[in-house]
């Protein structure tokens, strides 16, 4: 049995960020464990990969409270763990004129946390995107918005992590925890065992099967299963900036992305699941 100051379960991006976070303190004994073969295969292994600009949440949502200073703080690692990051842009776009006041929402909502913005006409939308449909009418600019590889930018962090002495333990899944005297025990089904002052659940779309093995979850997650589809490198340079549709209560659409390699990638999809048991995939086409 190993004991740690913190254990930390799931090694995507967010497990990943918060060792090597923790990582700068050298007093503490870290432990960061992946129930898969290596790091980064799960949501963080078959998403878009955009760095966001902010301004589709608001400030009452602690997404809405962070995702700007998240922003500033990617761009800041970037030079220091060399990972693939493109700050090309993005386009929220209005097709019908029922979308335009929804436009203006947003531009509020960028003004709150002061995003740049620009609101463009249909000649600037065109001008500078001529392969977008005629029926783009008008469109937020927000020059802040960037692509990264999400397998770089999880590597590179749990290597900086590993580097300043966080211990990484993968193919360990955990199937239990129990409270104890100042700490928790978890118990994974590979036999082994830890002791951690500290708990950190970082385990994704499994995270509220993970609190319910320690008391009632106080919440839900619909595991949404999504496609990604890479178009042809012919078709590399079609449009400069990722394009977002106007954004809906239930989802941001299907989005136009200009990834880090040049390709363009479409997507994603998205289709509620009765079971977090799924297996998130990139479908190349």
């Amino acid at each position: 049995m190993s004991s740690y100051d913190v254990v930390i379960i799931g090694a995507g991006c967010a497990g990943a960020c918060c060792a090597m976070e923790l990582s700068k303190y050298k007093n503490l004994k870290i432990a960061l464990l992946e129930k898969a073969r290596d790091v980064s295969t799960g949501a963080t292994s078959a998403n878009s990969g955009i760095v966001h600009c902010g301004i589709d949440t608001t400030l009452e949502t602690l997404k809405g409270r962070l995702v700007v200073r998240g922003n500033t703080l990617i761009h800041e690692l970037q030079p220091k763990l060399n990972f693939g990051l493109t700050t090309c842009g993005e386009l929220m776009v209005a097709k019908t004129d029922e979308e335009i006041p929804n436009l203006n929402k947003y531009m509020e909502i960028a003004k709150t946390k002061n995003v740049p913005v620009e609101l463009w006409d249909y000649e600037r939308i065109h001008k500078e995107e001529p392969n977008l449909s005629e029926n783009i009418k008008k469109a937020i600019y927000c020059p802040t918005t960037s692509v990264l590889d999400p397998y770089e930018f999880t590597i590179a962090t749990c290597l900086t992590a590993k580097a300043n002495g966080v211990h990484i333990y993968t193919s360990t899944s955990v199937n239990g925890i129990k409270k104890i005297d100042n700490g928790y025990e978890v118990v994974c089904e590979n036999g082994k065992k830890f002791i951690a002052k500290v708990l950190l659940n970082c385990a994704g779309v499994f995270a509220s099967q993970v609190s319910e093995m320690l008391y009632p979850a106080d919440f839900h997650i619909t595991a949404r299963k999504g496609e990604e589809y890479l178009l042809d490198r012919k078709l590399q340079g079609m449009v400069k900036h990722v394009i977002f549709p106007c954004p809906t209560g239930v989802t941001k659409g299907t989005l136009i992305i200009p990834t880090v390699d040049g390709t363009i990638m479409v997507g994603p999809t998205a289709d509620n699941q009765e079971s977090t048991l799924i297996k998130l995939q990139l479908v190349k086409g």
